[in-house]
């Protein structure tokens, strides 16, 4: 890619104009993770979601192509999001559903690190927000501390369709 295929964020992350989306790819992911690389991507979407995503698979194809050296982490965008409970399979949770929503984000979070084999996040999304104000705003602030440490480089959010919302 080149530098007119990126923009900078408010925070000056370097952001691809598109990102390679790895949702319901399934046991293919791996592999087309690192086709997608191959072929020129350097954005990657995904997210703490096992129902839909498999971030594991999304840190192998990284890996791999890390290891062949077709591309530097610091070349690459990461990102990832929080689902909120209503969004997972309650038999795969990359968190403990028990617990408060402010470790739910963080835990995700650190699950999301793992999978990925990364230390930092270029991205991290809140999925969607919740049906409840209150708990939308717990889980952003939950996010916003992970971004003061360094650990995600900016915040975002998805499937927000309501102006007043946002």
């Amino acid at each position: 890619m080149q530098d007119h295929d990126f923009v900078r964020s408010a925070y000056g992350v370097r952001v691809p104009k598109i990102l390679y989306g790895t949702a319901w790819k399934k046991d293919r992911t791996a592999a087309l993770v690192e086709q997608a690389i191959a072929l020129g991507f350097r954005g990657l979407d995904t997210a703490g979601q096992p129902k839909h995503y498999d971030e594991l698979g999304v840190g192998a194809g990284v890996a791999t192509c890390l290891k062949a050296g077709l591309i530097t982490r610091a070349e690459l965008y990461l990102q990832s999001k929080f689902t909120p409970v209503d969004g997972q399979d309650p038999t795969r949770m990359p968190y403990d559903p028990k617990a408060s929503l402010a470790e739910q984000v963080a835990q995700s979070f650190e699950t999301s690190l793992r999978n990925l084999q990364t230390s930092y996040l270029d991205g991290l999304v809140l999925h969607s927000p919740f049906a409840n104000e209150r708990h939308t705003m717990e889980a952003w602030q939950a996010m916003e501390a992970i971004f003061e440490t360094g650990a995600a480089k900016q915040l975002g959010i998805s499937n927000c369709y309501e102006l007043e919302q946002l």
